[in-house]
């Protein structure tokens, strides 16, 4: 029985391989029954524009001779299905009947070639990175995989699409072979391709964007639509290609001959491998509804993958407009709080898995002239992008991973570790009307790869872990940074919300709720899962760089001279059983400490440090924990045991105008520097950047003043140590240093035996010096033994700054008076409360308040500062006050015969005297001075041997004259 299938095309993609100078093109498959072909010897042209093909078949010959052909050639010539070699791709136009083919009895099956969809959305939001995480792949615990593997170049993943920027900086090296791809060029859009290609890009090369096969790398050519489904073949044909992506879609309705070439992908022949092929499943109403099928995704055996959102924490409202309350992490819906169906990505029955499509951060082309992004230097171009276009190449990085580690993995296990190892997220309430959702969970990147590996291990255990920075992945030692107390699985919350927003907050106490909440997230890296009778114990001490093990955190430790308490347990919760590879978040409610208790040591906002630990007989520490004239080296217990983490942060914070955050304005915070041993000891502090962001963070040090002031031992150990100090400039403020730029450091300073002393670390950004409105920063304090150079310990601080209104400072006009007259200067207030400090020329601070008022003695200059209370912002204005000339205030009488008074303004002392010459012609030689005393402002003089006539009084100093009156002698 002969069957048609008609497929409209939809988007036109690029695609080299059906491409004719006539517009009107279409082409066909067209399957011949078995003992028929259409295979022919020659072809000459007809007219102008067809041709005749000479076949054996010379009945077939005639028939195909009389229809308007341009083209005839096997659609698959590399296929080895039996099936597939049967079907011919003839190109045509709009003249070609396909009814008259149907009626011949060679062919079986005819189908319209669809030239495909890209499955990406139109791009609002084109951002260079905002220096945020990557939010897709912490969704997907990229991280944690990349401790298992980074990919090998003996698993290669075939990408066909539209056109690629081969030379972007970030796919530089990743491109394993290019089987004739089209190059995108600045007039031409090289987007999609390129940004699909991007899920893949060059990770740790400080450029751009990671990618989650890390290391992986990629094959591409240029196809999409039926045409992409041949492209497919010819990649799985490839060495070393295991996995084959599609961001695209063929049809809207199965096709018997796509599945059939899917099927030999997935299903290997006798000499070429079984290929996984991981697929977009569509984005909104791709085909007419979020629920239907897309295809080539929803093929038997493709791995179909659906779109998630990921950039923004649940029931969150972000203060940039155009992000608002979407895009919530885990959210099938784009905007939740819009209780419209369809507003989401392709739901249907045939998806496997979830995973990021909404404002995936990666490479891209610039696009064409007139689009937003366009720029003929904007090559090197990053974008965020949407659509289960970007979903799919990144289950595809993880379908790499995975055969990286147990390449023995057929397509068919591979599609179910990943089903297996998905995340349920039916169970969100945002999420329950989809009911689709109770089969299919958003990609676990870490439990899939995991599975994988253990699939292979014989010997399998169990593994915890609290992660303590962003490059741990759980290896003993830990050697990836020297910040050992930055863990990311470690955060408090001001309210028991942070299974959901796993934001550090600063803790706060309230005299009618001091409840706060510590989050702690545990893996299992191990292949056995783990007991459940496994505890995590976690406890807090006061934001120090010099803490150590037991005594800081148990309870037992004071401040000196009977201070208050350093430290003590918070609680504990028992871990319940994990599977290998899988996470879970504890929550241990906290009873922050009253602030009044440490006034007497530092009045400023002082901060904690929090440490959780994990106890467990199956998994006990790796190394024991190291104990070194009585002090437990808590540094080195962190690096050499994964069971414990360690948080030392203090938020600095800096809210938009006008928007309610989940957090306080901190522009400060207090941080104890101590000495652990019985012993004098010498020690630095180091001020780092953090190394990740080193680049964007330097303008830290160009927008904000960053200032440390010790408390009083500390001040005078530093002292008398010789103020020993790098890029540091001490302010005439008491005890206080200002930090001037990259690798400052407090260079010595000695402490006695168990002394422990506070800095506190201030930060105020500067109105006119802001480079960008929004921003984050990151800088860490760290202390170091001068003797043995180890480091003790450190305090890091997390910059955000918001979009502010910005104010400016104003002192007023200059000020010209005479010496000794009273003058004020009056700042401009702000419209927000704030301090006004008023320095000399020297920077001594000599009043704070709106008004100024001073004794005019000696020309000089006043620099006026003003600091919000709101924000810290802070700006200077400078003010001259500027002594006038010399000069005669008065004289009389005029015109005189005998004495005249002169009334002198003496601001300038020294070489003064009064010159009075003639200016008639009958006195102008007559030329008559007069010494001015400097202590005596009224000089007499007598002018009646003076010749009658008029005269000019100068007052001189230094030889010039200042001023000049002229009387008449009479």
């Amino acid at each position: 029985m002969k069957r048609f299938f008609s497929f409209l095309a939809l988007v036109l993609a690029v695609n080299l391989s059906i491409s004719q100078a006539n517009n009107n093109t279409k082409n066909y498959f067209v399957v011949m029954k078995v003992g028929s072909n259409l295979d022919y010897s020659s072809k000459s042209q007809r007219d102008s524009e067809y041709f005749n093909f000479f076949m054996q078949n010379q009945s077939l010959q005639s028939f195909i001779n009389q229809q308007p052909i341009y083209e005839i050639h096997k659609a698959f010539p590399t296929a080895k299905s039996e099936y597939l070699k049967r079907v011919y791709l003839v190109k045509s136009n709009e003249h070609f009947n396909i009814e008259v083919f149907i009626n011949r009895n060679e062919i079986e099956l005819i189908e319209q070639v669809n030239e495909g969809e890209t499955l990406d959305l139109p791009n609002d939001f084109i951002t260079i990175d905002d220096q945020s995480r990557n939010t897709a792949l912490d969704l997907i615990r990229a991280p944690m995989v990349w401790g298992i593997t980074k990919g090998s170049q003996n698993i290669l993943v075939g990408i066909t699409d539209t056109s690629f920027e081969i030379s972007h900086e970030d796919l530089d090296g990743q491109i394993a072979v290019n089987l004739n791809a089209l190059v995108a060029t600045s007039t031409q859009w090289g987007n999609h391709g390129t940004q699909v290609a991007g899920m893949f890009a060059k990770t740790d090369n400080s450029l751009g964007s990671s990618s989650v096969g890390y290391e992986t790398k990629i094959v591409i050519t240029t196809g999409t639509g039926s045409i992409g489904i041949n492209k497919l073949l010819l990649l799985a044909q490839q060495p070393n290609v295991r996995v084959v992506n599609a961001s695209w879609l063929s049809t809207c309705t199965f096709s018997p001959i796509e599945n059939a070439v899917i099927q030999e992908i997935i299903n290997g022949t006798d000499v070429t491998p079984p290929v996984v092929v991981v697929a977009a499943a569509g984005n909104l109403n791709t085909c007419g509804n979020f629920t239907n099928y897309v295809y080539p995704a929803s093929y038997p055996g493709v791995i179909s993958v659906g779109g998630i959102n990921h950039w923004q924490p649940r029931n969150t409202t972000n203060p940039d407009p155009l992000i608002g309350n979407k895009f919530w992490e885990d959210i099938c819906s784009i905007e939740p709080l819009n209780q419209n169906n369809n507003n989401t990505f392709i739901l249907n029955d045939r998806i496997d898995v979830l995973a990021p499509a909404w404002k995936v951060y990666g490479p891209g082309a610039p696009g064409a002239p007139g689009h937003p992004g366009y720029s003929e230097n904007a090559w090197n171009y990053y974008w965020r992008q949407n659509g289960t276009s970007f979903a799919s190449p990144i289950t595809a990085g993880v379908v790499a991973l995975m055969l990286t580690v147990n390449p023995s993995l057929t397509p068919a296990q591979v599609r179910q570790i990943i089903k297996d190892t998905a995340d349920d997220i039916y169970h969100i309430p945002e999420n329950q009307s989809y009911t689709v959702l109770e089969n299919i969970g958003r990609l676990n990147a870490f439990r899939a790869v995991t599975e994988a590996k253990c699939l292979l291990e014989t010997n399998h255990t169990v593994d915890l872990l609290v992660r303590d920075n962003d490059g741990d992945y759980g290896q003993e030692p830990n050697t990836s940074s020297i910040v050992m107390w930055q863990s990311p699985e470690v955060w408090v919350r001001n309210q028991p919300d942070g299974k959901r927003i796993r934001k550090h907050q600063n803790p706060t106490y309230s005299v009618n709720n001091n409840t706060n909440y510590m989050y702690v997230r545990v893996y299992n890296r191990g292949c056995a899962t783990s007991s459940g009778n496994d505890v995590l114990k976690v406890y807090w001490a006061k934001a120090s760089t010099a803490l150590a093990w037991p005594q800081h955190w148990d309870g037992t430790g004071f401040f000196p001279n009977n201070g208050p308490l350093l430290g003590a347990p918070v609680g504990q919760i028992t871990i319940p059983q994990l599977q290998r590879g899988e996470d879970v978040i504890l929550e241990i409610p906290w009873q922050v400490p009253n602030p009044n208790i440490y006034v007497g040591i530092n009045q400023e906002p002082w901060h904690f440090c929090i440490l959780a630990r994990i106890e467990s007989n199956e998994d006990p520490m790796t190394t024991p924990e190291i104990i070194e004239n009585d002090i437990n080296g808590l540094y080195q217990n962190v690096i050499n045991n994964n069971n414990i983490a360690w948080k030392n942060l203090t938020i600095i914070s800096l809210p938009p105008d006008d928007i309610v955050t989940d957090s306080e304005t901190f522009i400060n915070g207090v941080v104890a520097v101590g000495n652990n041993h019985n012993t004098i000891r010498d020690f630095s502090l180091e001020i780092l950047l953090d190394n990740e962001t080193s680049d964007y963070n330097k303008k830290l040090f160009e927008e904000s003043e960053i200032t440390l002031n010790f408390d009083d031992d500390l001040y005078d150990q530093w002292v008398s140590d010789g103020k020993l100090n790098d890029n540091l400039e001490e302010l005439k403020t008491p005890r206080t240093l200002l930090v001037k730029g990259e690798s400052s450091k407090v260079s010595k300073i000695t402490l006695l035996p168990n002394q422990i002393g506070t800095i506190n670390f201030k930060f105020n950004f500067l109105t006119k010096e802001l480079l960008d409105q929004k921003g984050k920063f990151v800088m860490h304090v760290i202390q170091r033994d001068l003797v043995t150079n180890e480091i003790v310990g450190g305090e890091t601080f997390n910059i955000e700054k918001y979009q502010r209104t910005p104010f400016y400072a104003n002192a007023g006009d200059d000020k010209l008076v005479d010496r000794d007259e009273l003058v004020t200067f009056t700042a401009y207030q702000i419209d927000k409360d704030a301090v006004y400090n008023w320095y000399d020329q020297e920077g001594n601070l000599i009043y704070s308040g709106i008004d100024l008022q001073v004794v005019a003695d000696i020309s000089k200059k006043f620099k006026l500062e003003i600091i919000s209370l709101v924000d810290g912002l802070k700006d200077y204005a400078e003010v001259n006050l500027d002594l006038k000339n010399n000069h005669i205030y008065s004289f009389y009488p005029n015109p005189s015969n005998n004495i005249i008074n002169l009334e002198l303004k003496l601001n300038y002392t020294n070489n003064n005297y009064i010159m009075i010459t003639g200016i008639d012609s009958h006195n102008s030689n007559n030329v008559y001075n007069y010494i001015v005393d400097n202590n005596n402002s009224s000089l007499p003089v007598n002018v009646s041997s003076y010749v009658n006539g008029k005269y000019v009084i100068s007052f001189i100093h230094n030889g010039q004259v200042t001023d000049s009156k002229i009387f008449i002698k009479n």
